[in-house]
C-alpha cells in the first residue's frame, strides 16, 4: 500500500498523527467501529483539524449509521460492507471530486 501512496493510522492514535502531518493527506477511510472510537468521532475531530479534508465512512450493519445519518452528519462518503474495489473506486472519487487532492 505505501507504494501506492496509502497510508494507514493505529486505531486509537489517528487523530493525533493526522494532527501532526495533516497537510500529507487527500483522504481519510475510516470504520464505524474500532477500539478507543468511533468512526463519527474520528470524523469530527478530523473536520475540526483540517475542514476541508474529504472522509469516507465504512461500517457493517449499524443501527447508529446509515446512509440518510451519514447525510445528517454532512460526511463526504458513505459505504456499507462488504465494499468490493470498484465501489471503494468510485466513492473515492466521488468524494475527492470536490476538493483539492494534491495527489502526493
Amino acid at each position: 500500500f505505501r507504494a501506492a501512496g496509502i497510508y494507514g493510522l493505529h486505531p486509537g492514535e489517528q487523530c493525533g498523527s493526522f494532527a501532526l502531518f495533516a497537510e500529507n493527506y487527500d483522504l481519510v477511510i475510516t470504520d464505524m467501529t474500532m477500539p478507543n472510537m468511533t468512526g463519527e468521532l474520528v470524523f469530527r475531530e478530523i473536520k475540526e483539524i483540517r475542514p476541508d479534508m474529504p472522509v469516507i465512512l465504512c461500517t457493517g450493519f449499524s443501527e447508529k449509521v446509515t446512509g440518510s445519518r451519514a447525510s445528517e452528519l454532512s460526511i463526504d462518503g458513505f459505504l456499507m460492507k462488504p465494499v468490493n474495489q470498484a465501489q471503494l473506486a468510485n466513492q473515492n472519487r466521488k468524494v475527492c471530486s470536490g476538493f483539492p487532492c494534491s495527489g502526493k
